[in-house]
Order: structure tokens, then sequence, then C-alpha cells
């Protein structure tokens, strides 16, 4: 019986992200307008959601991509609420569903939302932006070697 082998390439550069932790009370959407405005960005809400099927849960996306330089920027929602429907237990005096909140990057589970890049000049002016606009709690450059599961960070 003849033995099949396969030889598979190893990537020669593995890509560097680079990532702006943001706290805000704003929704998604209302965060992506503003820094639509105030950066002149061009942020997109994906069709397709980030999906963990671990979880059951989904965090919004949105992309900027930049055909000129050829470079893209992904800001993405760190949180979801989990919701699960009222157990049909008797013991409860109340049958409440329970609500329970979860983080796509576990490590920073206080962060609202990401800004991604691989151009490091994009989330520096980000960085030194954010601080001015309104809206924002606080931002600060996330050191991607301090993300235990850097898998989760590929979307495409």
């Amino acid at each position: 019986m003849n033995k099949k082998v396969y030889f598979l390439e190893e990537l020669s550069d593995p890509i560097e992200l680079y990532m702006l932790a943001i706290h805000s009370p704003l929704k998604d959407y209302q965060l992506a307008y503003r820094l639509n405005q105030h950066f002149g960005a061009r942020f997109k809400r994906t069709r397709k959601d980030i999906d963990n099927p671990f979880q059951k849960t989904f965090y919004s996306r949105f992309v900027w991509k930049h055909e000129k330089y050829g470079w893209q920027c992904d800001f993405f929602a760190n949180k979801d609420i989990h919701q699960t429907a009222p157990s049909s237990n008797n013991a409860l005096l109340f049958d409440l569903p329970s609500v329970n909140a979860v983080s796509l990057i576990t490590e920073f589970k206080q962060v609202d939302f990401f800004i991604q890049s691989e151009e490091k000049n994009i989330i520096d002016e980000f960085a030194r932006n954010l601080k001015t606009m309104e809206g924002i709690s606080m931002s600060y450059v996330v050191p991607t070697e301090k993300i235990k599961d850097q898998l989760n960070l590929i979307f495409d």
C-alpha cells in the first residue's frame, strides 16, 4: 500500500497585528460613526459578524479598506450579552432569563471595542487622537503578545 505524503508550506513571515483597546459606553454603530466623522475613516459594517460557536455569541465588526494603499483596519466589539431562557426550576421566586456578558478576547474582558490593523502608524494615529473624542473613556495600545489565542484575531 502506498503512503501519501503532503508537504505543507510554512508561512515565511507571520503577520504582525497592532491593536488599540477602547473603553466607551457608546453602541458599536455610534462609535463607528464618530470614528468616521472625527478621523475621516470609512468603517462599514460587514455582512457577517464575528461568530463564536462555543459561547453562542456574535460580535459586530466594521472594516475600513484603503484601496489606494492596500491596507485594512478592523473595528470590532469585544463584549456581547448572552441571554438564556428562564429555567422551569420552581425553586426560584421569579422566572427571569439569565444574562451573561461574554468577551471575544478574554484577557481583556473590561475592553468594549478594539481597532486592529497591520499598519502601526494607523493605530498610533488613532491612539493620539482618540483622547480628544467625546464618548471615549479610555484608549490604549495593546501588545498582541499579551493575547494568548491570537488565532481569534484572524477574521477572513
